[in-house]
């Protein structure tokens, strides 16, 4: 899906701009010549922050979504269980459907069966133009949905097409980054949100480098187990 990524100016050029941290400082003005290098470098590296909940302590199970058929889910559900709600970006056209089920698959076969994965798909772009084509993206997501509900264990939802920034941020994101003290989710990588049993912790990883995620989910989840 980005093959089509290049830099247009000279590869040295754009290296050392990666390490003295313009990708992250001035991202705007060094992907318009550099995508390609800053995307490769975004594609190794991720970033984790943990984060106690106190003045709003068991407010995220009073919360609930729409799963992708509309059915309404409360997060009630999951105390007592990790839960994880997770950002997948999408353009809604044709090529995203394989790509998003490989990345759905990975997690079912990787991440522990106990783990509630909330899986919110997000039109890139959409915080800034609220009209979403709604009619595109059911065509992406309905091999997508498919996969889903062909898994034997039921812990993994796909849910509604939401927004994660701007003015009609969905409001488990509103909780969630409110919680996490951030302003704005990045749109180029997933964002992943691990909630503790108790609901009193919720742990940030963000990034598409999948070895890290999974290794620091797993350590996670067996510290929050103990």
């Amino acid at each position: 899906a980005h093959a089509n990524l290049v830099n247009l100016m000279d590869d040295a050029i754009c290296d050392a701009m990666v390490r003295s941290g313009r990708c992250e400082d001035q991202p705007e003005m060094v992907e318009q010549f550099c995508k390609k290098a800053c995307r490769d470098h975004f594609n190794k590296v991720s970033y984790f922050s943990s984060h106690e909940i106190y003045d709003d302590d068991g407010k995220y199970f009073e919360l609930s979504a729409r799963s992708w058929t509309g059915k309404k889910m409360n997060f009630e559900a999951t105390e007592g269980y990790t839960s994880a709600a997770m950002t997948i970006g999408t353009t809604c056209d044709g090529e995203d459907s394989e790509e998003i089920i490989s990345k759905i698959d990975k997690m079912r076969r990787e991440l522990p069966n106990l783990l509630e994965l909330y899986i919110f798909p997000f039109a890139i772009g959409g915080a800034k133009d609220r009209h979403i084509d709604q009619q595109a993206c059911e065509e992406v997501f309905a091999p997508v949905l498919s996969e889903v509900q062909s898994f034997k264990r039921k812990n993994i939802h796909l849910m509604e097409l939401s927004h994660i920034n701007g003015p009609h941020t969905h409001p488990i994101f509103q909780y969630l980054k409110r919680s996490a003290s951030i302003d704005t989710l990045k749109e180029d990588t997933e964002t992943y949100f691990f909630v503790n049993p108790s609901g009193s912790s919720v742990h940030v990883l963000q990034g598409p480098k999948w070895d890290n995620i999974v290794t620091h989910v797993k350590e996670h989840l067996r510290q929050w187990e103990l």
